[in-house]
């Protein structure tokens, strides 16, 4: 059996009762119990942390059965978890502001904190998700106020991950940005979405308007959840679609295009290559029959021919026919020896 590895080798810390008296009946509070330590790890330091918790013994209180614990031991970390509130949240911060896997996110917090990507995962999911939504929760005043003057804009949209995994759907208000709701949808029919949306409209504010895609359970249970509201489609949705056929026009035109330039030209090209052969473009090569041998002259002296230059089976060369020298980059006509077939 492997020897557990201890992290913290020092004293641990025991965090009393801050309350001095019971809340029912103002009266002295005693002793309930002290836990067990527990091995926290932060990110600046490892803690070995207890609480002692208090009780009012009154049996006429009405809160004679409640037991108080330490509010300085919650602050450290969440009950039953090993790793501190700073942990968590670094964690959060790295996944939605930074937005990197939790792979990366794993290999920065190893130089602080010991902790394997699978705890990395069930911080993220378990601890740091569940405290986004309390935080949203305090801010159903600011979605009362925006209801009573505007209206709420909502917006729904889901993100597909590879794999077929089940997809991750968020409703977020337009005006005041906050996040409604979210969670993770194995499916996506009518059913699923009304139980989905159904907890936004039993708050009971006023919604003005909807806005998502045109998913197929999505307009259902819009409109069974919201039956008097506008429900809008997304703009960007909209023009991808507007620009698919227009795409797809363009290039059945440019196919039509090519098949009536090859029908009215290409029989022109074919003639032309046969009247000269030999001719490429760019540079082209000098080719000519001079006593019944063939001879190529594509380079002369570091110099070539013109595109411009036409020789006959005569060996002649027209007296306009223009050179170019490489080295001095100048242009001037040669003369031409007929008897060694040599350019000078």
């Amino acid at each position: 059996m492997r020897t557990s590895r201890i992290f913290y080798t020092g004293k641990g810390v025991i965090y009393a009762c801050e309350l001095e008296g019971c809340p029912g009946c103002k009266g002295e509070l005693q002793t309930a119990y002290t836990s067990k330590y527990k091995t926290v790890q932060t990110m600046n330091e490892v803690m070995r942390i207890g609480q002692r918790t208090k009780r009012c013994n009154n049996p006429e209180c009405g809160v004679c059965a409640e037991i108080w614990g330490s509010v300085q031991w919650r602050q450290i970390a969440p009950l039953g978890c090993t790793y501190g509130y700073d942990v968590i949240a670094q964690i959060g911060w790295q996944r939605q502001t930074l937005q990197q896997p939790f792979a990366v996110i794993h290999e920065t917090l190893q130089a602080q904190v010991e902790i394997s990507e699978a705890q990395v995962r069930v911080l993220y999911h378990e601890r740091y998700l569940p405290l986004v939504a309390c935080h949203e929760r305090q801010s159903v005043g600011e979605l009362e106020r925006v209801a009573e003057q505007v209206g709420l804009l909502l917006t729904l949209d889901g993100l597909a991950p590879e794999g077929g995994e089940p997809q991750l759907w968020v409703v977020r208000e337009l005006l005041s940005g906050i996040t409604l709701r979210s969670g993770w949808m194995s499916q996506q029919d009518e059913n699923a979405f009304v139980n989905f949306l159904r907890p936004i409209a039993e708050l009971g504010l006023r919604v003005r308007a909807v806005l998502s895609d045109k998913q197929s359970g999505l307009l259902p249970a819009v409109a069974e959840v919201f039956p008097k509201t506008p429900h809008a489609f997304c703009q960007m949705h909209y023009l991808q679609n507007v620009a698919l056929p227009l795409a797809e026009a363009d290039e059945a035109l440019k196919v039509r295009v090519r098949q009536e330039i090859r029908e009215s030209l290409g029989e022109w090209i074919r003639q032309e290559k046969e009247e000269q052969p030999g001719v490429i473009d760019g540079y082209r090569d000098v080719a000519f029959v001079d006593g019944g041998t063939s001879c190529g002259f594509p380079i002369c002296n570091g110099r070539k021919l013109h595109n411009s230059t036409r020789w006959d089976h005569s060996g002649s060369m027209p007296t306009d026919a223009l050179f170019v020298d490489f080295e001095s980059t100048t242009t001037f006509s040669p003369s031409w020896s007929g008897d060694g077939g040599t350019f000078n």
